[in-house]
């Protein structure tokens, strides 16, 4: 991370936009270059004298420019300024006029902060719809006679934070948009608004993004990237997502951050893993997907905390109903289990849990109910209470998960899923 071998290839007039479109074409894919819009990685050392760290993020227009920024060094820039639209726009010109790409996605999401406080939402909109529309000319400008280029962008999967951001999904369809993925930014994520997405757009191809993780874990040093405990997505994760989003409309699913299965950032994050890239060819297969096992979950991360969703505290008596999309099918015919996850030992706690006002019945601790390889993140056997969950509780649509604190002192609920074998 300090001088990695690709900037010096870069130094040396080497080319990874060639290099990567070349490949795709030997192999029979389609490139499309995805642009992250306000990337704010590394730029912390942006007035730091000497710096190499992560030097091809730092430009000299962020440099130059301090009074461009939404805040600090490190912060991005604001998009409410004219001159930051153009150095971003005339970025993206350059790539579509030096390179064969077969299209271009906007990712709003690396990060989706583009604008200070005080710029209303409206104009926000203003300014993105615009912004989009040009590059919907710039793409169609530069294509080859006979080709198109096609336009993706990149938003959250939830709608609810689409305005700040200045997306506004029907406007940007009309200006030429064409794809959609729904991002639940770092993690695989049930939550999502996808069903309501589609019918407000109903004519995009629309994908919903998967991830190599479901949860994050406590930080294991102070400074420093991807210093945290996390847990990994399973191939039933990925495949029970997938077959909500089909049922619920979506076109095709996406991958982001798949490699972060093999080892990376501080140490103490293992046992790591080679990616499972077997799950690829069964993503693109919803029949297949209908018949397989079902994992269903909600999990801690930046979307349920900020919708207060999980982690949840519970004192003595406390009660809380939860609700997830599901969609059990007749393959899924025996009966499953239901676990929840604390922060703390939940040896001395009762708990009762409800599927859709049914009381499930204790059973011991489950360490998989369904198997795979990861052992990281997954918490002691004590923080888990574990519940059988019949088969005919589950149903089609929103279910709801009531869970009780009965006894014991106060304990934090992190994570909790329903399996069907």
């Amino acid at each position: 991370m300090r001088y990695p071998g690709v900037h010096q290839y870069i130094l040396d007039g080497g080319d990874p936009f060639e290099d990567f479109i070349g490949e795709c074409r030997r192999v029979g894919q389609t490139p499309f270059v995805s642009m992250r819009l306000n990337d704010t990685h590394h730029l912390h050392h942006a007035e730091t004298p000497g710096n190499l760290q992560g030097m091809h993020s730092i430009s000299r227009f962020y440099v130059e420019h301090p009074e461009w920024r939404l805040g600090a060094v490190g912060s991005g820039l604001n998009w409410a300024v004219p001159e930051v639209r153009q150095h971003m726009f005339a970025r993206i010109e350059e790539i579509c006029e030096d390179y064969e790409l077969a299209g271009l996605e906007l990712d709003f999401m690396r990060f989706p902060n583009l604008f200070a406080e005080d710029v209303p939402c409206e104009r926000r909109v203003e300014i993105i719809t615009k912004f989009v529309a040009d590059i919907r000319s710039v793409l169609d400008r530069t294509a080859q006679p006979g080709q198109h280029r096609w336009l993706c962008v990149r938003v959250p999967c939830r709608l609810d934070m689409h305005a700040d951001i200045g997306i506004d999904l029907t406007s940007l369809v009309d200006v030429g948009v064409e794809m959609v993925n729904l991002s639940p930014s770092y993690f695989t994520y049930q939550s999502h608004d996808a069903a309501k997405i589609r019918r407000l757009v109903p004519d995009v191809a629309l994908y919903l993004e998967m991830c190599h993780c479901t949860m994050t874990g406590r930080h294991l040093t102070t400074t420093g990237g991807d210093n945290f405990l996390f847990l990994r997505t399973i191939d039933q994760q990925y495949y029970t997502t997938a077959h909500m989003a089909y049922r619920r409309g979506i076109d095709g699913m996406s991958l982001f951050n798949f490699v972060y299965y093999r080892d990376h950032g501080v140490p103490g994050r293992g046992p790591f893993n080679e990616p499972p890239f077997h799950v690829l060819k069964h993503l693109a297969d919803p029949q297949w997907l209908a018949k397989q096992p079902q994992s269903y979950f909600q999990a801690e991360n930046w979307f349920t905390t900020d919708t207060g969703q999980l982690p949840v505290r519970f004192e003595k008596g406390d009660a809380r109903t939860f609700e997830l999309d599901m969609a059990p099918t007749e393959h899924q015919s025996t009966d499953g289990v239901f676990r929840l996850m604390a922060a703390e030992d939940l040896s001395n706690r009762r708990w009762m849990a409800k599927v859709n006002g049914t009381t499930l019945e204790p059973t011991a601790y489950v360490h998989k109910p369904l198997d795979h390889p990861y052992e990281a993140g997954m918490g002691e056997p004590a923080a888990y209470a574990c519940f059988k969950c019949p088969r005919r509780l589950v149903r089609d649509g929103i279910n709801k998960i009531a869970l009780i604190l009965e006894d014991g002192s106060p304990a934090t609920v992190r994570y909790w899923d329903l399996v069907l074998p």
